[in-house]
């Protein structure tokens, strides 16, 4: 007689993100702490826009804030329900702080008007939605140069304002990177039942690091 199939193999044909360590489960939610956590950056797009009313508005706020906030929308929708459409949301929304950074960092050099902001923007995640629609699992041609964009003009033209809040931005995604690293599935600090789970600390130090990177943004193209 075959053994009864594992409750996980459904979860696993779902485009779930099994690769995140935290123990994949049937049902609505596939991994809990993953899904929780993934609500910081919903928060920390609320609070960037809250802030922002506070200072003169610019072109930038609204699209910033946005992406954080599908950012965490798309991370509930890939460790909650998964799906071909969660995975797309989720690589979406990735694709859209990357590109409202690097948005950020032409703005500033370039000294663009509000509407070729919001154009700029606008085309660049609308194309890479597009494309990961066609295409799942591309975000990283996206993501990599957008990031370098993003990145590369404060070597080139590094801001003044700002700063404090760049640096400690940076060493908190630069924390969160090497927590997730080490705890990918099959890694030193992978726990798949525990209920500490590295992915899950990846996304509270990445929606605080983000926060404080694209507050100095924004607040640079006031």
């Amino acid at each position: 007689m075959a053994p009864a199939p594992s409750p996980e193999v459904p979860c696993r044909e779902r485009f779930v993100a099994a690769s995140d360590c935290e123990r994949v489960r049937s049902g609505l939610v596939t991994q809990p702490v993953n899904t929780a956590t993934s609500l910081a950056y919903v928060v920390a797009g609320v609070a960037l826009a809250a802030c922002g009313r506070r200072r003169p508005r610019t072109a930038l706020l609204g699209p910033v804030a946005r992406a954080l906030v599908l950012n965490g929308v798309g991370s509930v929708a890939y460790h909650g329900p998964g799906g071909r459409w969660g995975k797309w949301l989720h690589d979406t929304g990735l694709v859209a702080m990357s590109a409202t950074l690097a948005v950020a960092a032409l703005a500033r050099v370039r000294d663009w008007e509000d509407r070729r902001v919001h154009v700029a923007d606008a085309a660049l995640v609308a194309a890479g939605a597009g494309a990961l629609a066609v295409r799942p699992g591309v975000e990283l041609a996206f993501v990599a140069p957008l990031g370098i964009v993003a990145v590369g003009h404060e070597l080139v033209r590094p801001s003044p304002s700002g700063r404090g809040r760049r640096l400690v931005g940076g060493a908190l995604l630069t924390v969160g990177a090497v927590v997730q690293a080490r705890s990918r599935t099959g890694g030193p600090w992978c726990r798949p039942d525990g209920p500490f789970h590295g992915h899950g600390l990846w996304h509270l130090l990445s929606a605080a690091g983000l926060y404080l990177v694209a507050d100095a943004s924004v607040a640079d193209a006031g």
